[in-house]
């Protein structure tokens, strides 16, 4: 528990900065501030397992690649050819907790053509395809281990 919350302190410390800048008058602000942020996150969000930072930060590459990869598919969809527009919906199995699998779906999300839609109460993640053709579930699995290995997760 003293880990999570130095870990919330430091982050919400750190947007406070971001924000505010390290001007003496907006630190006498911004400690209550990051107190009440820290205290409000640990009642909303209880830490349940800690997440590995070091398996965090190796999701960054895989991120921001496939965030330009689906920004430039959008963009060649969007000027391009009206018949590369396939839509399907998909359900996909997630062997993840509730929290995970949400943060699996918005990194979905950022694949070319992909949009995750919701949860299932059954452990499924709903994912809209815009072309069915171009749905890759064995580069979807991988992610799925990442965010697994990141939370101390075994995955069957």
């Amino acid at each position: 528990m003293v880990v999570s919350i130095l870990k919330r302190a430091v982050a919400f410390g750190l947007l406070w900065l971001a924000l505010a800048g390290p001007d003496g008058e907006g630190l006498m602000f911004g400690a209550p501030a990051v107190a009440l942020a820290v205290w409000t996150s640990l009642r909303l969000v209880p830490p349940v397992r800690p997440v590995r930072l070091l398996r965090a930060v190796l999701l960054l590459p895989g991120f921001l690649w496939r965030s330009f990869l689906g920004s430039v598919d959008v963009a060649v969809r969007a000027f391009g050819a009206p018949e590369r527009l396939r839509p399907t919906w998909r359900v996909w199995p997630v062997d993840l907790p509730d929290g995970a699998r949400v943060a699996l779906g918005a990194q979905l999300s950022l694949m070319p053509g992909t949009l995750a839609a919701g949860c299932g109460r059954d452990g499924t993640l709903y994912v809209h395809v815009l072309d069915r053709a171009a749905w890759q579930p064995e580069e979807m699995e991988a992610d799925a281990r990442a965010w697994a290995a990141m939370i101390g997760k075994r995955r069957t």
